[in-house]
Order: structure tokens, then C-alpha cells, then sequence
């Protein structure tokens, strides 16, 4: 009998789970139609806590970010200077690369609300650099001329003399 339940219930269960799904998409839509705030996660860099109010020293920090690069300084050298300056993530830790291209690629530093990559409307924060200045990191940083890391090194085992027994390939190692 419980089995049976189970089985009946299912589909219904299952359009429940879809028809919450699309309210949430639709929710999120809205909100970023109409320039609000989602919600969750760590406070945005560059702004309090609130999540509107600009954080003066933060947002002279983001600007002085986005000239450097712009100017064709390294995200990985702003972030080594940031490190060692003892200049913080909202969460208390050590800047990465990937964290600090999302700060300053972000619509949010431009006062735009983004929706899946997109800027989506006008934000009710402010904005700590204009949306140009977002556009322009944007184009640089996805020029593929710029890449430095062309790839992993090869190690050649045994100087090449080991070879694949199916094509003769030389054997490589590498470290994934």
C-alpha cells in the first residue's frame, strides 16, 4: 500500500517542485527588471552592509583596480598587492584572481543590476565606476590575446624515449 502512495503522489510532487521552480525564476526576473537586491551571500566589495551604502576606502580601491588594469597591469599582480597589503575579501580571507575579476567585471560596481550575465536594469545602489569602465574590463579581460598561460608544461619521461605502444607517441606526464 505505502509503495502505491508513494507512486501517486510523484507526479504530483514533482509538478509542485516545478511550478516553485518557476516562481523563484520569475522572482529573480522581477527583481532584476526592477533594479533591487536578491539577497544572500557575503556583502557585495565596496559597499556595507546594507548592500547599497558605498564604503568610501573599498569603492577608491576598486576604482584604483580598475585603472590598473585598464592601464594593462596583470589581475594577478593587483591581487598579489592586494594581498599583501593586507586588503581583505568580505569574508575575511586572501584575494584570489577569479574573486577579483568577478569585483571588477561585475555589473554591480556600475550601479546595474545583472541577470545571467546581462545588465538588466538600472540598480538602487550607486555606482563606484560607470558602466563603460565595467564594458571596457569586460573586452580586455576576454581578449584572448592577452592569456599568459598558454597551457600546462609537458614533462617528457625518460627523455622521450617512452613511447605509447598503440601510436608511438612519447609519453608525457603532467600534473593533472
Amino acid at each position: 500500500d505505502r509503495v502505491v502512495i508513494v507512486d501517486v503522489l510523484h507526479p504530483v510532487a514533482a509538478e509542485e517542485v516545478r511550478k516553485i521552480r518557476e516562481r523563484g525564476r520569475r522572482k529573480h526576473l522581477q527583481l532584476a527588471e526592477t533594479g533591487q537586491l536578491h539577497g544572500g551571500g557575503d556583502r557585495p566589495f565596496g559597499y556595507q552592509p546594507d548592500r547599497v551604502t558605498i564604503d568610501a576606502a573599498e569603492a577608491e580601491l576598486v576604482r584604483e583596480a580598475c585603472r590598473r588594469v585598464l592601464a594593462g597591469e596583470a589581475l594577478r599582480s593587483v591581487v598579489v598587492d592586494w594581498n599583501q597589503r593586507s586588503i581583505l575579501t568580505t569574508a575575511g580571507g586572501q584575494w584570489t584572481v577569479t574573486a577579483f575579476k568577478r569585483i571588477i567585471t561585475s555589473a554591480r560596481i556600475a550601479g546595474w543590476r545583472e541577470h545571467h550575465g546581462d545588465f538588466a536594469a538600472t540598480a538602487i545602489w550607486p555606482a563606484i565606476v560607470d558602466r563603460d569602465t565595467v564594458e571596457q574590463l569586460r573586452a580586455v579581460l576576454r581578449d584572448p590575446a592577452r592569456r599568459k598561460n598558454r597551457g600546462g608544461r609537458r614533462y617528457l619521461l625518460t627523455g622521450g624515449l617512452a613511447r605509447c605502444g598503440l601510436c608511438q607517441a612519447p609519453l608525457v606526464a603532467r600534473p593533472r
